[in-house]
């Protein structure tokens, strides 16, 4: 395995967690919009262009995996990127602040609703955590990915 090779699959790996990344700050944004406004024009845009989501992530989706961005999931290459324990180390020290981010994010949390309705209360708490945890977490992961690399 090549330098070029590690490098260039390192890199195709952070663009796709960026574009997740950005995949879950519209979707929670679209669903936090409905919980505090759901009249507003951001939150309605699901029901009134539903096939807007599918096609984007089919356009996305085509895009990431055509030409020389193409990642051979069973490549030796791929494996050993994956499996790699530096990468390891840093995945786990990316969940285990972001799950303590999440536990402090409670709290404010918990005021952020409180003037809403019991219903909307909760299916915000809800996405807002998952929206917190899974930005945390690929955020960290990303900064001490990157950390390596310029080491």
């Amino acid at each position: 395995m090549t330098t070029n090779q590690t490098d260039r699959i390192l890199r195709l790996t952070r663009r796709n967690l960026f574009i997740v990344l950005i995949g879950v700050l519209l979707i929670c944004g679209t669903l936090l919009s409905n919980v505090f406004r759901p009249d507003a024009a951001f939150s309605r845009w699901p029901s009134t262009m539903p096939w807007l989501l599918p096609l984007a992530t089919i356009i996305i989706f085509v895009a990431t995996s055509m030409g020389r961005g193409r990642l051979n999931p069973k490549s030796a290459e791929l494996q050993a990127v994956l499996g790699d324990e530096w990468r390891q180390v840093n995945l786990t020290r990316a969940m285990r602040i972001a799950f303590f981010v999440v536990l402090i994010a409670q709290v404010p949390q918990a005021f952020l609703f409180l003037q809403l309705p019991v219903l909307r209360a909760v299916m915000g708490m809800a996405v807002a955590t998952i929206t917190v945890a899974m930005t945390t977490l690929i955020t960290l992961f990303l900064i001490f990915d990157r950390d390596q690399s310029h080491e």
